[in-house]
């Protein structure tokens, strides 16, 4: 579905934009790919893991999957291995109400793990895959808690209204 105008605060700068929103979704999601240059974003992650992905070989070769509950089937991952190139930036948005020590030493292992081993798995090498981490739940400066988004070019942050 379409939105209304937001603003976007990326990492190094703040952009006026309009984007396509990605839902919550279960356990048994399937990452998108969107296609263009718009920006995807997700919002309203409270007790849940945003998992966006940019191939920076294949800029139309982007997933963003907004994970209810903060688990996703390894369906999940086997398809997203299988989406992505080895060339690619992973980037894991805490939900609001996560804390940082839990997000850090439990859930960003097990993603990491599982996603590496579905990339083994299908042949493709893992030692260009780049990690980033976002925590979503400060509003400070207007910032959206909660909020991910994902521009085409591969930059990414939080919504500021």
């Amino acid at each position: 579905m379409s939105s209304p105008a937001i603003t976007v605060h990326y990492v190094a700068t703040g952009l006026p934009a309009s984007g396509t929103e990605v839902a919550m979704s279960s356990k048994d999601a399937r990452p998108g790919v969107p296609s263009g240059s718009e920006p995807i974003f997700t919002q309203s992650m409270a007790d849940c893991m945003a998992i966006g992905t940019f191939d920076h070989g294949n800029h139309n070769n982007r997933t963003l999957t907004h994970l209810w509950g903060r688990c996703a089937s390894n369906s999940y991952y086997q398809t997203l291995a299988e989406t992505i190139s080895p060339n690619t930036t992973v980037i894991l948005a805490c939900g609001s109400i996560g804390t940082r020590f839990y997000f850090e030493n439990y859930e960003m292992p097990n993603v990491r793990v599982l996603l590496e081993s579905f990339m083994t798995k299908a042949k493709k090498p893992i030692d260009q895959l780049q990690w980033l981490t976002l925590y979503t739940e400060d509003t400070a400066q207007g910032l959206v808690k909660g909020s991910l988004v994902l521009q085409a070019d591969g930059s990414y942050g939080r919504i500021k209204m």
